[in-house]
């Protein structure tokens, strides 16, 4: 798999195409526009726990429907990402979550700056398509 065949998503990748008035699911489309999206387990689980969490019944029946889209990949970190020291930016499943997107050779979409700055002080640069955050609005 090329980073030109598919889009590995964060958390934060898939809240941008479910929350309500989301003002970068139109970016996000045109990005992933005939590529795969894959979610590894972990961002999977991250993503139900904060769509039970906080989004509202509109978000829920459409986060059901983007998930129905995704092709799920196991959780298969690279040994790069997971050799990253812990830090405020850098730590748990984010570390999971972008470790399998570079070991699968992929594009992650996330929002998530904070760690891809974090790794990229510790010399792993990773392939991102570093996009605005989506919040749920509970609708």
């Amino acid at each position: 798999m090329t980073a030109s065949d598919a889009v590995n998503l964060d958390t934060s990748g898939a809240t941008g195409f479910v929350a309500e008035g989301s003002a970068v699911r139109g970016l996000l489309k045109a990005y992933v526009q005939g590529r795969a999206m894959l979610m590894c387990a972990t961002a999977e689980a991250e993503f139900l726990r904060a769509v039970r969490l906080q989004a509202g019944p509109f978000e829920t029946a459409r986060a059901a429907r983007f998930l129905a889209r995704i092709a799920r990949v196991p959780d298969g970190p690279s040994a790069r990402v997971m050799a990253l020291r812990a830090t405020k930016k850098v730590h748990g499943p984010d570390k999971i979550i972008f470790g399998t997107g570079d070991a699968l050779g992929v594009v992650t979409a996330t929002a998530d700056g904070r760690f891809v700055r974090g790794a990229a002080g510790q010399g792993v640069i990773l392939n991102v398509f570093l996009h605005p955050p989506a919040r749920f609005q509970g609708r």
